[in-house]
């Protein structure tokens, strides 16, 4: 294991791409009678279950999410189900500084930016259950200091979870290409949100890969339409459904479905960053909280109970999500990045290969 001590953080100790165990129940003879019957039962289980899920993914992955009469109507019930059927029972929805039975309260609105970590395929299902969302997945140059927003589809974001990332190999120059604030003003016409993968890919969800993130707009009078951005965190009781290397989608979802209990889903929304602020300078007015009254869809007190450390002036955007993140998600902020997890693969693959010599 010693080749693969560099792919662990030297700060965290965190090996961001090491796979999370199944949790299978073994005594030292082998499986017990007991585990036995329930791995029988979590196989019949998931036998039933495969031709249920491919059918009503097969329906999400057809019906258009909008208007919003057939999202709510249609979309939003079939995508509970098929997240239930996947293995999540239990919904946990919360927002920084408030009470759990007030989260609702504050949850994003149309045009919101979602900045969240990437950990599975479901990630993309059960922010699609929430809002109907326009996702989208950076792509970055290997010194990430050239960014590019791109919009997927819900299939293309399941499906990203399950593969390699993707590194530009040059700074990229294109016209098309849209900042993260045109999304919002988009999702704002089409009352949808902007959910945004920003490490760029999956990790095993015990840290947080630097983020790849521009600055936003400087403040004008278009840039401030677009919304406010939610640092997010979300979190499984199941780890095992985490897809830190690429994996097949036969083989995650049997991995899914094989399971005897339910587990449940973590949402946290943490505390605003105002839409068309200028980061990385202090404020002229020196406060160190959002303006509740650019924070579109939240109370007059939401900044006012969060406390002052939370967001610093001088700091840049991406600190102050990534940092906001980490809050949201009780995570630890790693150095390894794409490049680290390409390398990591890599050495997998040669490790495999002198294994069947």
């Amino acid at each position: 294991m010693e080749k693969y001590s560099h792919f662990r953080d030297k700060a965290t100790g965190i090996g961001p791409f090491f796979a999370n165990p199944l949790g299978a129940k073994l005594t030292t003879d082998g499986i017990s009678p007991a585990s036995l019957v329930e791995l029988v039962v979590a196989a019949v289980s998931a036998i039933i279950r495969t031709p249920l899920v491919a059918i009503l993914f097969a329906v999400v992955a057809v019906v258009p999410a909008s208007p919003a009469a057939l999202y709510t109507g249609i979309v939003r019930p079939l995508l509970k189900l098929l997240v239930f059927l996947l293995g999540i029972s239990s919904w946990d929805i919360q927002a920084e500084g408030t009470k759990k039975k007030d989260a609702i309260k504050y949850l994003p609105g149309p045009g919101s930016i979602i900045i969240t970590n990437y950990v599975s395929p479901l990630d993309a299902l059960v922010y699609e259950t929430i809002f109907n969302s326009i996702f989208v997945i950076p792509v970055a140059t290997a010194d990430t200091k050239s960014v590019v927003y791109n919009k997927v589809s819900l299939v293309s974001a399941i499906l990203a979870a399950l593969s390699l990332p993707t590194i530009l190999s040059k700074p990229n120059s294109s016209s098309s290409s849209k900042s993260l604030e045109e999304y919002s003003r988009e999702a704002k016409g089409s009352g949808k949100v902007v959910v945004v993968f920003a490490e760029g890919t999956s990790s095993n969800g015990k840290s947080l890969l630097p983020l790849l993130l521009t600055e936003p707009e400087p403040s004008t009078a278009e840039s401030s339409t677009a919304g406010a951005t939610y640092p997010t965190a979300i979190k499984y009781g199941r780890s095992s459904i985490a897809t830190p290397t690429p994996t097949s989608a036969a083989a995650w979802l049997w991995r899914a479905l094989y399971a005897f209990q339910y587990g449940f889903v973590r949402v946290r929304f943490g505390v605003p960053l105002d839409a068309g602020r200028q980061y990385g300078t202090a404020s002229a007015s020196g406060s160190s909280t959002p303006s509740s009254a650019t924070v579109s869809g939240l109370r007059e007190n939401y900044a006012q109970i969060t406390p002052s450390s939370v967001v610093n002036d001088g700091l840049s955007y991406k600190s102050l999500v990534s940092s906001g993140i980490c809050r949201a998600g009780r995570l630890k902020e790693v150095g390894l990045g794409i490049p680290s997890k390409l390398e990591y693969v890599e050495t997998q693959k040669k490790t495999l290969k002198k294994k069947t010599k």
